[in-house]
């Protein structure tokens, strides 16, 4: 699993931080003997904010659809 927290730019150009977490696939994704391997998928958003909360991290939350726009529009 890799897990990943930085500084990005959000609406009106806003610093933001993003935290991202993924598997690494292509280490994963199959079994010794060729089969693909199932994921579940489990969102913690809620349970990670709500943590970086309790240890004084400052106000996290999830981001709405117009932060995920200017996000993608930051990074292109």
């Amino acid at each position: 699993m890799e897990i990943h927290l930085y500084e990005w730019r959000g609406i009106e150009n806003a610093r933001i931080f993003r935290l991202h977490g993924r598997i690494n696939r292509k280490k994963y994704s199959a079994t010794q003997q060729g089969e693909e391997v199932k994921f579940s998928k489990t969102i913690i958003d809620r349970q990670v904010i709500d943590l970086l909360g309790m240890q004084g991290a400052g106000t996290w939350r999830t981001p709405s659809k117009a932060d995920i726009a200017a996000e993608i529009s930051y990074g292109s």
